[in-house]
């Protein structure tokens, strides 16, 4: 893509990501992404586009990015297996933090597709490398979903709450395996 769009996109992307859609306008985006709001309209021709645009490009970095954590690898124990994905899991959500939060506050939820194809892998993974356990694994995966990106909105937030956190998940995750 070209230099100018991909900054406008940026510029999208964290706009809306602060403000919500409604409470972001084409000026503000334009201020940020350092081009007038002529440009802007002349590049995306109008809010929506831009939009569903940053949502598309969000959506794929995400998946690409969730695909990178399932690799075939070893894990000495369950508690290994649990930290990799932890820990694995926060840094995809805190790359795409943004993303989530701008999808997570319109009122379809995360690109439908995307997510739900991210959750599924994340949920095969997860029966492939702990079998047998007496979890329900979807809501296991979801529970490392939230809990991420809950830290990720606290720290964003500057609430106090850091990613150290994630060890004392990590232990009541790990908690309950045999």
């Amino acid at each position: 893509m070209p230099h100018t769009e991909q900054k406008i996109l940026d510029a999208a992307l964290k706009v809306f990501a602060e403000k919500g859609y409604k409470g972001a306008t084409t000026k503000v985006i334009a201020e940020e992404s350092g081009f007038s709001e002529f440009t802007l309209f002349r590049k995306f021709k109008s809010k929506e586009n831009l939009l569903e645009l940053v949502l598309s490009q969000g959506a794929e970095n995400l998946k690409k990015e969730f695909l990178e954590i399932f690799i075939e690898k070893d894990f000495a124990d369950h508690r290994s297996l649990v930290e990799y994905l932890v820990k694995s899991l926060d840094q995809v959500v805190r790359n795409n933090f943004q993303f989530l939060t701008i999808s997570l506050n319109l009122d379809g939820g995360i690109r439908g597709e995307a997510m739900k194809e991210c959750i599924d892998l994340f949920t095969r993974y997860v029966e492939k490398n702990l079998p047998g356990q007496e979890i329900d694994y979807g809501s296991f995966t979801l529970s490392i979903f939230a809990f991420t990106y809950m830290i990720n909105l606290e720290i964003y937030r500057n609430s106090g709450i850091n990613s150290h956190a994630l060890e004392g998940f990590i232990d009541n995750l790990t908690l309950s395996f045999h």
